[in-house]
């Protein structure tokens, strides 16, 4: 599992999750500042996604 987060803790904050080579579309709608997270770690972010509650 792999998430694009664009503008992390930010309130316009947006994140992308898919396998990492289903990912490329992915990466054309994120924009500048972005981060690339792979690994077991992603699965945190429902638990962690606070600007989405």
């Amino acid at each position: 599992m792999s998430t694009i987060i664009e503008n992390g803790t930010c309130p316009e904050e947006r994140v992308f999750q898919g396998k990492l080579n289903e990912l490329s579309s992915e990466t054309e709608q994120a924009v500048s500042p972005a981060l690339i997270v792979v690994g077991s770690v992603t699965q945190l972010h429902n638990k962690l996604d606070w600007f989405g509650r």
